[in-house]
């Protein structure tokens, strides 16, 4: 259900204000919001701690995400090196997947301000470290481009400072490519005036050497301009060879600097916990001082306003008569004017779904009631005939409890793994009455057993060879979803009507009609066309009478309702036009198909690993290699199945949810209710 909310408007001493923040985030109750413009008084925002706390914030996520990244690294090279003479040693710290998002009482929280100073040692190591490493990373940068001109001149013997100037002569080198070697050749062969040159041996490029008269120069760089020779500025006081042996060597020095570094880094590791609690710490206070840029002030005191839950009410009171006397405070009902957040309640198996519903759009406190239960209904029924397959049911129902046992979730979190456990419930239901466990045929097995006799007994049909049936049962439960939908429009026309619309007769009468137009009359038109249908099909004459009624009815209230919206009789055309919707039903329940096709492709990826298998056992002579060889293709072939076919089930469960059911009825554009504090990333607080 949605939780009603009220407006807590308070008036406090400035000298109090830390005192009264502290006491509203821990009774996790109230959402502070912009306070309305009030005489005389000003915003109130402490930018200066704002930008420190932000600052903080900042460094302590930049030394978290180095720190995950080393431990990436130091992974990676400790498996690397494993067998080499130089290992790399590093073990990482191994942290229970229940201890995942730590939980810890309030005081403990606050208790790591107490350990900044310490905390943010480790973090300026971690920078230094990582600035080392940008340094690293540079001056290795350099090395590699400087190491790629010098490969091109290897085969040069000569000191590379040895090609420059003397007073009379022009002394140079550089290279061509490999295919210009004979080209390069027949060039300087047909120069008359004096030149001494040296074409060396090269595998891609062919490193060439020049000494002319420095009045020939130019006439030498146009011949060579036309064969692509490219002229080097390298002038090293030693060899080729020699300069890239000191590259290698300074390469291998900076590598063993960087794993240096790494084990340095990693010796923070024990920090990583404390950066994120920290982390979450700086959270909180950030999200006071957000809370605080809200308020109005003057010199001395400060106003704020809040939205709380009724049934808290009497626990803030009790927080607030406690804290401090410097403050007054009003409580408030909340008018239609309002942007008001919303706060959804229900039982444990319905709290996984709402974050489907909030993944489409958190509901509107004014326009929306809780669907919540009734989508999750429909999206357990539909989630399991889209796998259809009692064997995957089981392995994601185990799979999940596994899960939730192994990483005990803390509130908020573990939803989808919830959402899957349940879905495995549903593909077990689903695919016991449709026969299937892992495509396998149990009527086929020849096992005489009470137990698979009870099994193949509760088996209504399969899927695969009776698919009109299937079709069937996947659309009709379409058409009772979208007729749900309707009623539920119905009811939220009628809820607004009666709640909102006291005192406005005429908007009252405006969300009537609706009803009526939009849901009321094409109920009317489909149970007629369902009972034309039980007519045609059982020989039952009287269905046939109440069927043409109810249409003629759904079809007549269409026109009138038309004719009202429009007050004139021309509404009737209007009418005619909206008597197309019924295409866009008729196109909302062929989506159901998807059911269908799901159920039915994940039953037939199924049967075919199965069969792969088989004939793999059939094509060996000897049976024993033949299972050998056949098992990991099952197994392979089936979590493949299964992981495809529980994304497909996931994806388009929402899917139609989202477009055919809320559709139908749900308006949305809300916000949720985010009591202050409630905003930590790493960590969990019990108050």
């Amino acid at each position: 259900m949605i939780a009603e909310m009220k407006k807590l408007y308070l008036l406090g001493h400035n000298s109090q204000k830390s005192k009264i923040l502290k006491a509203l985030y821990r009774s996790k109750t109230v959402e502070i919001v912009e306070t309305e413009d009030v005489a005389d008084l000003n915003v109130s925002a402490d930018l200066l701690n704002l930008d420190a706390v932000n600052e903080k914030l900042s460094r302590l996520l930049n030394a978290i995400n180095f720190m995950d990244a080393e431990k990436r690294e130091g992974v990676k090279l400790a498996k690397l090196t494993e067998k080499s003479s130089d290992k790399f040693e590093y073990k990482p710290i191994k942290v229970k997947l229940s201890e995942s998002t730590p939980r810890m009482v309030y005081d403990e929280f606050v208790a790591y301000a107490q350990r900044e100073e310490e905390i943010f040692e480790a973090v300026s190591k971690l920078e230094r470290i990582n600035s080392h490493y940008a340094e690293i990373a540079g001056e290795t940068a350099k090395l590699l481009s400087v190491k790629t001109q010098v490969e091109c001149f290897k085969t040069i013997e000569q000191r590379l400072d040895m090609f420059s100037d003397t007073k009379t002569t022009s002394v140079f080198y550089g290279y061509v490519p490999v295919e210009k070697k004979e080209e390069i050749e027949k060039v300087l062969s047909d120069i008359e005036y004096p030149l001494v040159y040296e074409i060396y041996a090269g595998e891609k490029v062919v490193p060439v050497s020049f000494l002319c008269l420095k009045e020939n120069t130019d006439d030498l760089n146009q011949r060579l301009q036309a064969v692509d020779f490219s002229r080097s500025t390298l002038l090293y006081s030693k060899t080729a060879s020699e300069k890239l042996s000191e590259i290698s060597s300074r390469l291998e020095e900076l590598e063993k600097d960087k794993r240096q570094c790494l084990s340095s880094s990693l010796e923070n590791e024990k920090y990583l916990k404390d950066f994120k609690v920290l982390y979450d710490y700086y959270l909180v206070e950030k999200s006071k001082l957000d809370a605080e840029s809200k308020f109005k002030r003057t010199d001395s005191v400060f106003v704020l306003k809040a939205w709380y839950p009724i049934d808290r009410e009497e626990k803030l009171k009790s927080i607030l008569d406690i804290v401090c006397d410097e403050l007054v405070y009003e409580l408030r009902d909340a008018t239609e004017d309002d942007d008001v957040p919303t706060l959804v309640r229900n039982n444990k198996l319905v709290t996984p779904f709402q974050s489907i519903t909030n993944m489409f759009s958190p509901m509107n406190y004014w326009s929306d009631f809780d669907s919540n239960p009734i989508m999750t209904f429909f999206y357990f029924l539909f989630f399991g005939i889209m796998i259809a397959d009692a064997g995957y049911g089981l392995l994601l129902a185990i799979g999940g409890l596994i899960m939730l046992k192994i990483t005990k979730p803390v509130p908020g979190k573990g939803r989808l793994i919830m959402i899957v456990t349940l879905g495995g419930v549903s593909t077990i239901i689903w695919g016991i009455i449709f026969g299937g466990w892992f495509g396998i045929d149990l009527g086929l097995l020849g096992i005489e057993s009470k137990f698979l006799s009870g099994l193949i007994g509760l088996s209504l049909f399969q899927p695969l060879s009776q698919p009109l049936v299937m079709l069937g049962l996947c659309l009709g439960l379409g058409v009772l979803q979208i007729m749900v939908a309707m009623i539920l429009n119905v009811y939220n026309l009628f809820r607004k009507a009666h709640k909102y619309c006291k005192d406005n007769k005429q908007r009252r009468n405006e969300y009537i009609v609706e009803a009526f137009s939009s849901s009321i009359t094409w109920l009317l038109i489909m149970f007629g066309i369902g009972f034309i249908a039980v007519s045609l099909l059982f020989k039952v004459t009287p269905c046939l009478y109440v069927g043409i009624v109810l249409a003629a009815l759904g079809v007549i209230g269409i026109l009138v309702c038309s004719a009202i919206k429009k007050k004139s009789a021309l509404g009737l055309l209007t009418g005619i036009a909206k008597l197309y919707d019924g295409v866009n039903i008729v196109s909302d329940i062929l989506s159901y198909a998807r059911l269908f096709g799901l159920g039915l492709a994940g039953g037939v990826v199924a049967m075919v690993v199965n069969m792969l298998a088989s004939v793999i056992i059939g094509m060996i002579p000897i049976p024993a290699i033949g299972v050998i060889i056949a098992i990991p293709i099952l197994i392979i072939g089936h979590v493949f199945n299964l992981f495809i076919s529980g994304l497909g089930a996931y994806v388009h469960d929402c899917r139609l949810q989202f477009i055919e059911f809320y559709g139908k009825f749900y308006e949305g554009g809300g916000r949720l209710f985010m009591p202050l504090g409630s905003n930590t990333k790493y960590t969990y607080i019990d108050m």
